[in-house]
């Protein structure tokens, strides 16, 4: 049977008509924001535009969310009782420091000024429908090396969107077009979708990410809880850590399937029909990602067959064991 994942026309012809009738109906619904990076056929717009309008009437919004409501007294006796259970278990332990710092009843209460979400920062009172993807975002974003930070924080700064000439010219020296490429490599893998989308003369970021994107960026170095921060750990040097910081699940997942299966070939390429790419754009990020951090490259493919190198095998197995 064809591998139609595969099949990279018939991927950008879906995608375009997922993307264009979900912007018909964010019209109808005047909801801010338009997907981008696509391109379809006039007659297949029009044919869309005509089943929208058709049945927009029987869509409906969602329910509001329910309002949450803290009860005080609760947060308060609840903060008296875990103290009095931490007292009586540190006095039962000569050797075990005393924690001096105590939970505060306004930091219980929500008056601090941000709450964790799968450690990253979110806002308090952000609405669920909003800054869905920070943790992916960040990720992707922490993938980047210094130029691909540059340009995407060039582009946050002009108001989400560049002539090419003005990046040309802001970057000069420097070849635009491979840069976007491998961003949105990195953001296909993690997301789906692609993070800077071309239109005519214009390089732009895509409207869906753009919160996340402004939020991360904003944040003071303090402020960031990172998914490089919490890798940081005995088992893994810091340019392991950093390593671990650029990979994806999936990327995690090939490393495994390289060291534990005498041939993971199979498995290599179900891991990329999953995530919508090719086994080689994997292991090549893999690589890229291990050149920058660790000065060389952890997959050897030069006989034709991906495998780990001999001398990184050990620390391979410990980066991959940090990850179940």
């Amino acid at each position: 049977m064809f591998p139609f994942r595969e099949h990279q026309p018939l991927r950008r012809f879906i995608t375009a008509v997922v993307k264009h009738t979900e912007n018909r109906l964010r019209e109808i619904k005047k909801f801010k924001g338009q997907l981008r990076g696509y391109s379809i056929d006039p007659e297949i717009r029009a044919l869309i535009d005509t089943c929208i309008s058709e049945a927009a009437h029987v869509i409906s919004p969602p329910p509001p969310n329910s309002k949450v409501k803290i009860d005080q007294s609760k947060v308060h006796a609840l903060i008296r009782d875990s103290n009095d259970v931490r007292d009586m278990l540190l006095s039962n332990d000569e050797n075990t420091p005393h924690l001096t710092e105590e939970i505060s009843p306004a930091k219980a209460s929500g008056s601090a000024e941000v709450t964790k979400s799968d450690d990253i920062a979110r806002p308090l009172g952000a609405p669920a429908h909003l800054l869905t993807d920070l943790v992916l975002i960040d990720r992707i974003l922490r993938s980047l090396d210094n130029t691909e930070q540059q340009l995407v924080e060039m582009l946050r700064q002009s108001n989400w969107e560049m002539d090419n000439d003005g990046l040309k010219t802001t970057l000069a020296g420097i070849i635009i077009e491979p840069l976007i490429d491998h961003i949105n490599e990195v953001s296909l893998i993690a997301l789906g979708d692609i993070l800077i989308a071309s239109e005519d003369n214009i390089k732009l970021i895509v409207d869906d990410f753009r919160d996340e994107i402004e939020y991360l960026l904003s944040l003071p170095e303090e402020g960031k809880t990172s998914i490089l921060q919490r890798d940081i750990t005995e088992d893994l040097p810091k340019d392991w850590a950093e390593l671990k910081a650029k990979l994806s699940s999936e990327h995690l997942k090939v490393l495994r399937a390289l060291i534990e299966e005498d041939d993971p070939n199979d498995t290599v390429a179900e891991i990329a029909g999953e995530s919508g790419t090719m086994p080689e754009v994997l292991i090549d990020l893999i690589n890229e990602a291990a050149l920058d951090t660790l000065g060389d490259i952890i997959i050897d493919t030069s006989s034709g067959l991906a495998s780990v190198e001999e001398e990184d095998f050990e620390m391979v197995q410990k980066l991959v064991k940090a990850h179940r």
